[in-house]
């Protein structure tokens, strides 16, 4: 199954990276022809298009694609061949959202968690026979194909949102850095003018029921900057809150680290509060906490800025091995406005920014409802 660099046909084989598969509907996102382009510098997995792929790594992102081809996939995907089930059955049942959580309850890692496969594959299910299978498949295939269109032109629609945000945001500054800023601008190095912080990581046996509030990069949402929602939260016991790094607004949290290092700075958000209900936040070893270290700046134009265009060059640029490390951060460029034109400038951005921000809302809202419908659908489908 495991095909290294050395082997004969490694360098023409296709090859599918986790960043290619869609979460929950499991649309393969680049074309064999393409896919033969990819690259990876380590052994691989080999597939058909017999099999059925589920990705491991990250397993709330459901992450299960069928090809229509044979070739190689990093190790966080694993090829599974069916032997006495429908392919496209066994699909469905892993994308299923009782499967999605028990592969959570069994992960390992903290930082990024992956499926525990023993624990995956000792899950009991109900098989029916094949030509109940096959019904099963006829019937889901037809029920989800108009949430596939509906989730395909919603996603679309959020891809125009934040083009278009970006451009408010490219145009909103200035200048690009080593280019001479307007009269009264200036630029400054992100550490003279801000505290940087790297997030903790907090251990697996840390973790508890209730006890301090640990926020997740995947708790990041642009917006609100955090969403707080009970359920999906991460508490951590007290006994260990000493060594996590505190979340103390206003504060901006930058993506700092990702299996794919160009997501790293697609994520940075600005937190002004805490709940109430929440005592005590941190945040997770993922993540850079930004705090203002003199007035010569406001946070908000820091965080506007990382989120630009030029922003996001500027973190990509500093990214080594998958990371963004504090002294490299220290070394970005922020251009700054007169001091005394900060807030003018600040509440200029923020109402043009205000009508992208309700469209986002309203696109999302459609989104999660057809994602709810989704799950509804395939849960219903396995019900005996």
């Amino acid at each position: 199954m495991t095909i290294t660099k050395s082997d004969p046909g490694y360098p023409t084989m296709p090859y599918l990276g986790l960043e290619h598969i869609e979460p929950t509907t499991g649309r393969i996102l680049i074309d064999e022809r393409d896919a033969r382009d990819s690259d990876s510098k380590s052994n691989n997995f080999r597939f058909t298009s017999e099999h059925v792929l589920y990705g491991k790594l990250r397993p709330y992102l459901n992450k299960v694609a069928l090809p229509d081809f044979s070739g190689r996939c990093t190790t966080e995907i694993l090829p599974l061949r069916p032997v006495s089930v429908e392919r496209r059955w066994l699909a469905y049942l892993l994308r299923r959202p009782e499967v999605v959580d028990h592969a959570m309850r069994g992960k390992t890692g903290s930082r990024m968690p992956r499926t525990s496969m023993p624990a995956l594959l000792a899950l009991s299910v109900v098989v029916p026979p094949r030509q109940e299978q096959q019904q099963v498949v006829k019937r889901l295939d037809h029920q989800l194909a108009a949430a596939d269109r509906i989730r395909r032109h919603t996603r679309a629609q959020l891809s125009q949102i934040e083009a278009m945000e970006r451009s408010l945001l490219g145009r909103a500054f200035p200048a690009s850095p080593g280019q001479q800023p307007p009269m009264g601008w200036c630029w400054a190095k992100l550490g003279d003018v801000c505290e940087i912080h790297k997030g903790r990581t907090a251990k697996r046996e840390w973790y508890s029921k209730e006890g301090a509030w640990l926020v997740r990069y995947r708790d990041l949402t642009t917006g609100s900057g955090v969403s707080w929602s009970a359920g999906r939260n991460t508490f951590v016991d007290v006994a260990h809150e000493a060594k996590l790094q505190r979340l103390t607004p206003p504060i901006v949290l930058v993506g700092a680290d990702a299996h794919d290092p160009a997501t790293i700075g697609r994520k940075v958000v600005i937190v002004k509060a805490v709940p109430r209900r929440v005592s005590r936040a941190y945040f997770a070893g993922e993540m850079l906490g930004i705090r203002r270290r003199s007035n010569a700046v406001e946070l908000d134009i820091v965080c506007h800025w990382l989120r630009s265009p030029a922003g996001y060059r500027q973190i990509q640029e500093n990214v080594s091995g998958g990371h963004l490390n504090v002294n490299p951060a220290r070394g970005i460029l922020v251009p700054i406005p007169p001091q005394d034109g900060q807030r003018r400038f600040i509440a200029d951005l923020t109402t043009q920014l205000a009508g992208v921000e309700r469209a986002r809302k309203a696109v999302q809202s459609q989104l999660e409802a057809t994602n709810a419908l989704f799950d509804a659908t395939l849960r219903q489908a396995f019900e005996p």
